[in-house]
């Protein structure tokens, strides 16, 4: 079998019992190879021999762990493995598809940017090890999910890549000992110290009236790929820059919602979306009848209820931040909604696990 058939066979393994929560996805995915094709990875691995008899027997076995790049231990069988992996997911609210006892598709944001990966627990050498895969996406911010999962569940790291760490923070120790004449003239005139980092990371749109019109133009007329980018960018800087969003709510308001009403949307560009919307709501946004309606289906299509198959545009078809943020918009009207939206709060009601939802999708006596 070939590296290309190895691979389609990794990510095609599994479908047909996928389970987003309580959420069950019986139909088979049709995806190219191209389209499986790994753009990275990670291994977590477990040495200790006393979890062998207890590995389950669905778990795959990898014989050659080279072809991935970062492995950490995990000392636990693979209950407590799986336990502490589900726990981490649930506690930093990542969205997930558990495809079976032994993987899991899911998304992570920080920030600006996002990456969808592919977590499932295999065989190496006989000990029980999880790959991270990046399917699609910001290997950054795969990685900074990576380190706080391994932090989260006490997975330690490998002996060689403390070795490679350690030589990484010798040479930037170097670098700053090198720049460090600067600083003392710099603080001195005030120039920097007083500045806040986080800060930093935050673009100042009172300076360029052309950013919101781009962007704007942007996500009427670019590629998927592109709009997620754009939007993630906005969702990040709304809260600093409320007033030139607010100049073009009305517009902003109508491409947003012309976005989640298409088909196979990316969860980060809806999730985005949503909560862009959100903000303006929060910020006095009234929305009409129709615009209400779109969110509704949105709540729909994003909860169990909305009955979708996993594919390679979307790979976790049910999200539960989607489901807290058009619920809590919905929650605030949701005596003066028709009968017909009102079957579809209904719907997504009795299919979510969630609990935030259910509270805010339950009429108030």
């Amino acid at each position: 079998m070939t590296s290309n058939d190895e691979q389609l066979q990794y990510y095609l393994s599994g479908i047909g019992t996928e389970k987003s929560c309580s959420f069950a996805v019986e139909d088979t995915l049709e995806i190219s190879k191209e389209e499986l094709r790994p753009k990275g990875g990670a291994i977590l691995k477990q040495s200790s021999s006393s979890s062998k008899k207890s590995l389950s027997s669905n778990i795959r076995a990898i014989d050659d762990p080279k072809l991935y790049t970062t492995y950490a231990s995990c000392n636990c069988d693979f209950s407590t493995g799986e336990r502490k992996v589900v726990d981490f997911l649930n506690k930093s609210e990542t969205d997930y598809l558990k495809l079976n006892t032994t993987s899991f598709n899911g998304y992570t944001i920080h920030e600006s940017k996002q990456a969808c990966f592919k977590l499932e627990f295999v065989n190496i050498a006989s000990d029980l090890s999880l790959l991270c895969q990046r399917m699609q996406g910001s290997a950054n911010a795969l990685t900074e999910f990576f380190n706080n999962l391994k932090l989260s569940c006490n997975f330690s790291v490998p002996q060689t890549e403390k070795i490679e760490a350690f030589e990484q923070d010798q040479e930037l120790e170097m670098d700053d000992d090198d720049d460090s004449w600067f600083s003392d003239t710099d603080k001195e005139d005030g120039d920097f110290g007083d500045l806040e980092m986080d800060s930093l990371k935050y673009l100042d749109l009172s300076y360029d009236d052309t950013v919101m019109q781009n962007w704007l133009e942007d996500l009427q007329d670019s590629s998927p790929d592109e709009i997620e980018n754009t939007l993630l960018l906005m969702c990040f800087n709304i809260n600093k820059n409320l007033k030139q969003f607010q100049e073009v709510s009305k517009q902003l308001v109508k491409v947003l919602l012309d976005i989640i009403q298409q088909n196979n949307v990316s969860l980060p560009i809806a999730q985005s979306a949503t909560q862009i919307l959100s903000v303006l709501k929060t910020n006095g946004y009234v929305f009409n009848n129709e615009e209400w309606a779109i969110l509704c289906k949105c709540l729909l299509t994003w909860s169990p209820a909305g009955q979708r198959k996993p594919s390679f545009d979307v790979p976790v078809p049910v999200s539960n931040n989607i489901q807290n943020i058009v619920s809590t918009l919905i929650a605030s009207v949701l005596v003066t909604l028709p009968q017909n939206l009102l079957n579809m709060v209904e719907q997504v009601k009795a299919s979510t696990q969630n609990d935030n939802v259910k509270a805010n999708l339950t009429l108030q006596k």
